[in-house]
Order: structure tokens, then sequence, then C-alpha cells
């Protein structure tokens, strides 16, 4: 090496330097050492890019001839030195645990080769020949693909081994259930829980704290800090504990930053844990209440509802009667239905009834309707969006709502409906929202409302929940 290319070589030594002086000074070392393991993540992608734009560089120089030999070495020296960086980094990193030995080793070792290659890029790079060797492109194509495998194993290590095929592979196809009862309670509502929240960081490959939530089995084995529940005392479980902590406590979890646990997973969390043990037994075996039943409707696998065409001669016949429509979607036969003036035809929303399987969405907000035009309403069993806002309506047309499964939002502010109309509704069905400001809704009694069923209901004041 000639002493002109000596400068390349001068920072990673002194990084280098630095490094085992933090090594020598223990009280130092700790403070600092570990957080430069953090950086690991943000300065592996530097070498990535660099070193894939040199290569671009470099293969359009051949094809038009011109060879550009400092810009080629500075690139390579950047990514060199930071290649270095970023493998230091990584063991640093690597030495908090909580990965599977294999992949861990692979993706270390594999790094390292990337780093000794592209170091090696770089050194024949400085040669002072104005052409670049015969060997250079052959080892800049291995260069690539050790880096390209490094790069999968470290996102098998924080992603999990199926992320780079999940969306290739065709979707397990679940069983339909439609009955509570039929529920698995750990199977089909807990494991799902932790697969949303918590399977990204705790998998077979990235155990964060030793703890694997991939099945059952690997729950019961704890971690590093021990057992992960106790049967039937969720109190005193350490995994409802730490994710019961303050979310600025540096314990919680999920950490901040990730998506949060909701309290009605927490609920059921705790429910399963106090009444475990080592079947998965049905929820129609477990003892229940009316909070468990609303909260497992959330967990029911239907099938997709297909809603035929409707007739054109219905439709006609429903427009003719003032009323506006309009198709959903193009491939699905639901229908979005509103009435624009303020006095209902003659038959109320009796017209409606031959589009009954058709009313997905229906907005009678703002007309005279009153409870005894609200029969029809029975039979719109795929009925999803309810408008009845502004209307005269009282707990009776609440009654006729009782048995449409599918409504997930209600809309009644200003009218008449009452805490037992709302009581006796929710009893029944389980929709995500109802919007009842300006009705007879005891303010009072809207946390007892809250306790008891999951439905957000929406009084407009910052006592709603």
């Amino acid at each position: 090496m000639n002493k002109r290319n000596i400068k390349y070589y001068t920072l990673p030594a002194a990084i280098i330097i630095l490094l085992i002086i933090l090594l020598t000074n223990e009280d130092l070392a700790n403070k600092i050492i570990p957080s430069l393991g953090r950086l690991h993540p943000l300065v592996l992608h530097l070498p990535i890019g660099a070193l894939i734009l040199t290569f671009f560089l470099y293969v359009l120089s051949r094809l038009k001839g011109e060879y550009p030999k400092n810009i080629i070495t500075i690139a390579l020296g950047f990514s060199s030195f930071f290649s270095i960086l970023a493998c230091i980094f990584g063991y640093i990193l690597s030495l908090e645990g909580g990965y599977t030995e294999q992949t861990l080793d692979i993706h270390l070792w594999v790094g390292i080769l990337t780093a000794v290659l592209i170091t090696l890029l770089f050194a024949v790079s400085t040669s002072k020949s104005k052409r670049p060797s015969v060997l250079f492109l052959p080892l800049f194509i291995v260069t690539i693909c050790a880096i390209s495998v490094a790069g999968h194993y470290g996102s098998v290590l924080t992603h999990g081994s199926d992320f780079l095929t999940e969306f290739m592979e065709s979707p397990e196809i679940e069983k339909p259930i439609t009955n509570i009862d039929s529920l698995k309670l750990y199977d089909n509502v807990v494991h799902k829980i932790f697969d949303n929240k918590c399977i990204e960081c705790h998998n077979t490959t990235k155990k964060k704290g030793g703890l694997s939530l991939v099945s059952k089995h690997n729950l019961l084995l704890g971690g590093d800090s021990g057992m992960a529940i106790e049967k039937h005392n969720a109190h005193e479980s350490l995994l409802f504990e730490l994710c019961t902590l303050p979310i600025t406590d540096d314990n919680h979890m999920p950490p901040e930053g990730k998506p949060q646990l909701t309290k009605k997973e927490l609920w059921l969390i705790k429910y399963w844990i106090n009444t475990s043990d080592d079947r998965d037994d049905k929820v129609a075996s477990l003892p229940k209440n009316d909070t468990l039943n609303n909260y497992l409707k959330d967990y029911l696998i239907i099938d997709e509802i297909l809603i035929k065409e409707a007739s054109e001669e219905a439709i006609t016949a429903v427009i003719a009667k003032g009323f506006t429509i309009r198709k959903l979607t193009p491939k699905n036969g639901g229908l979005w239905i509103t009435y624009k003036n303020k006095k209902l035809p003659d038959d109320g929303i009796n017209s409606l009834i031959q589009l009954k399987d058709q009313i997905v969405e229906l907005d009678l907000g703002n007309t005279d309707l009153s409870d005894d035009m609200t029969n029809a309403l029975k039979n719109m069993q795929n009925l999803v969006t309810l408008k009845l806002n502004k209307t005269n309506i009282t707990d009776l047309t609440l009654n006729n709502l009782t048995g449409l499964k599918q409504l997930k939002t209600i809309v009644i502010h200003h009218t008449s409906i009452s805490n037992e109309g709302i009581k006796n509704l929710l009893t029944n069905i389980s929709p995500d929202q109802i919007y009842a400001w300006k009705t007879n809704i005891d303010h009072t009694d809207l946390q007892l409302l809250k306790n008891e069923y999951a439905t957000h209901i929406n009084l407009g004041t910052s006592k709603t929940k």
C-alpha cells in the first residue's frame, strides 16, 4: 500500500482505537457501548446503498468505455468503512440476546465476509492501473451476493423467517366460526392478539427476553425472567403485569411506538389467564358473562357476504318513491340509499322491503320518520350503517334493530332514545359506533354502559367513551 492511500485507513483505524479505549474503561463502556449497538440498523444501510450505486456506476462506465477511477475508489472506501462499522455495532447489538443462535451466526459471519470483500474491492481499486483488474467484476458480483444474503438473514432476525415469502404463499383459509360457544379461547382469540401485537419480537428467531409466543407451549415455557403466566392469577403473571404498566415505563409491553393492546384485548388476556388450564377448551365450557360475549363477537369468522344484484324493476320502483340509490361496489349488489326530503312517502319506508337483501347503508336522517314506520328495518339483515338522526323515533325503533347482526354504525342523535333502549339494543347486538348526542341518554349512566359493553357511544361531550 503506498503512502498516498494511507489516508483512506486513518478514520477506520481511529474508530477502532476509540472502541478499544471504551472496552478498557468499564464504567464508560457500560454507558456508551450498548447505545452504539442500537445504531446498527442505521449504519448498515449506508454501505448497502453506496455499494449498489458504485456497482451501477462501474457497469455503466464499462458500457461507455470510461472508468471513473477516483469516484469508484472513494465510494468503495466509504462502503468499506461503514461495513466494518456495521459489523462492530451489530456484534454489540447481538450481545443483548433474544435472537436464535443459528440465524444470528449466519448473519454475523456473512456480514463480516461482506465487509472483507468490500475492503478487498477498495484495495483493488486503489491500484495504479487506469483500468480495473479482470477480477474486479467477478469479485464485485460475489460481494453483492454476500451483502444480499446478510441482509436477508438480518430481516429474518428482525421480522421472522417468513418475512420475504409472507405474501407469496396462499393465505390459510380459516373455517367459519359463527357461534361464540364454538370459539377456542386460546387458539381463536388470545393467540390472534399475540400474533397482531407481540409475535414480531417474540418468535422462534427473535425471542426478546427469551420468550416466544408462537404457541401456547412456548408461552408456558416462559423466558429469561421465569414463567410468563401464573395460571388462574393474572395479576401475579409477569406477562400481564408488563402489559399493564404505564406506557412511559421502560418495561411496558409492547414498547412505546409499537401497536398497543386495547382495553378489550387486555381484558380477554386477563380472562384467559384466570381460567386457563392445560387444555384449550371451547368457550361453551367456560364461565361466561355479557362482557365476554360482547368481546368475543369480534373473533367470529364469518364468510364474506356476497349480495346478489337487485332487479331493475325493484330499484326503479324505489326511486319513483323519491329515494336516491347508489351501488357501493361494482362487483357486489350492496346499495346505499337515502331520502332527501323531510316528508317520507305515504307508505313510509315499506317500499324498501323489496331491496331488503341489498341495503347496506341507509340514511333516513332529517325526515319525519316515526316508530310506526320502522317495522321494515327488521328485514334488512345486511344493513351495516343506519342513520336516523333528527327523526321522531324512540326506544321502540331500537327494538326493531335487535336482530341486525351486521349493523356496525348507528346515528341517532337529536332523537328521543333513552338508556333503556340503548341497553336493550346492546344486549342483542354489538355495533362499533353509536352517535347519540342530544338524546335522553343520561350522561351519568354512560360510564356503566362503557364498562358493560364494547360499543363506542358518542354523546358529543368529554364524558363520552
